[in-house]
């Protein structure tokens, strides 16, 4: 038998009796190692498979059409995040309205609190495209301070196998520490009810 769901916690994962144990900090050492190992060589094999597929998109937009590496570095921003968030969402959405699927024992235990309305997952859809013209124009803006900071030229040649790991590495680490500073941010007593709550 499987745990209790408790009423309900501050996030989707719903809270259980027994609580789950925290991992000790060399249980962590590890399964951040092992998070990072196979991604890592995952990630610089697929960019260099899908680089060829790249160089011909950028130089269609921006040699053909004209564009400039400002612009299509936005337009790829806002297109691979917007696309990406679209692909897997529209499928976890399928799964949620198809329960023929046989896949319902696979579903991480829960509460009807937990579960958004229609109206929550509209709102969640109209939210995210809206967000995109602030991305579109703070990645457009922010270009020149991604070449500042050494990024390539849209058009030049792919970097060596170890440096995409190594970059692969650094924005990982980046990524995974920013997000859950703002995350643990939005979930403080003061933020929480105004920000992230949603019912």
């Amino acid at each position: 038998m499987g745990p209790k769901v408790l009423k309900r916690g501050a996030t989707s994962w719903p809270r259980t009796d027994p609580r789950p144990q925290q991992m000790g900090w060399g249980e962590y050492f590890l399964d951040f190692v092992q998070m990072f190992g196979r991604p890592v060589v995952q990630v610089a094999l697929l960019v260099q498979l899908m680089y060829p597929f790249y160089e011909h998109v950028a130089r269609y937009f921006m040699v053909r059409l004209g564009w400039s590496e400002a612009l299509f570095f936005a337009f790829l921003t806002v297109s691979t995040h917007h696309g990406v968030w679209a692909v897997m969402n529209s499928f976890f959405l399928f799964l949620e309205h198809v329960n023929r699927l046989g896949l319902e024992r696979f579903r991480l235990p829960t509460t009807p609190a937990s579960i958004p309305s229609s109206s929550l997952q509209w709102e969640a859809i109209t939210g995210s495209f809206l967000g995109g013209g602030p991305m579109f124009l703070g990645a457009y803006l922010g270009y020149p301070a991604y070449r500042y900071f050494g990024a390539l030229s849209a058009l030049d040649p792919l970097p060596r196998f170890k440096d995409i790991c190594i970059w692969y590495i650094l924005v990982k680490m980046g990524s995974i520490i920013t997000f859950d500073l703002t995350h643990r941010l939005i979930h403080s007593r003061k933020l929480y009810r105004h920000i992230h709550h949603k019912q």
